[in-house]
């Protein structure tokens, strides 16, 4: 009598441009393996491709040129106002993070201004509108 033999599920390698993994031991990697609805490991292709060994496994390209963040970072967004924060230009009273690079803090009115006129210039098209987000003048709240 022959037993049967457990096949082991296909292991999905998810490239991307950047991975977010929020381990500080290594912040970001190239690609995710996936099995099922689980991730499985996080490292480069290369190395999920040897740690994979005789396990099949398909490389899935969709992600090659984007960035990879888990979902539970963002659980409170509004849509609109994320949609005109990374379209906007930001002038903020602090300096800002932002998947673009860090948007430096414009300390007063004349920065604050100096800052929108150079984002005015910058405009690849003049009649095109600069929607600008985040200044506040703490001096003039009452």
């Amino acid at each position: 009598m022959v037993e049967a033999v457990e096949t082991l599920p296909e292991i999905i390698l998810y490239p991307a441009k950047e991975i977010v993994t929020l381990d500080p031991a290594k912040p970001t990697v190239q690609a995710v393996a996936v099995v099922g609805d689980r991730i499985l490991e996080t490292e480069s292709l290369d190395e999920l491709k040897a740690a994979a060994g005789k396990q099949s496994y398909t490389v899935n390209n969709p992600f090659a040129d984007q960035v990879i963040v888990p979902g539970f970072i963002a659980q409170h967004d509004h849509p609109l106002l994320a949609a005109l924060t990374m379209t906007s230009e930001i002038i903020s009273i602090e300096d800002l993070v932002l998947p673009k690079g860090t948007s430096k803090a414009a300390k007063n009115h004349e920065e604050y201004l100096a800052r929108l006129k150079a984002a005015n210039t910058a405009l690849k098209d003049p009649d095109a509108p600069l929607i600008s987000w985040g200044y506040t003048n703490t001096s003039m709240v009452r």
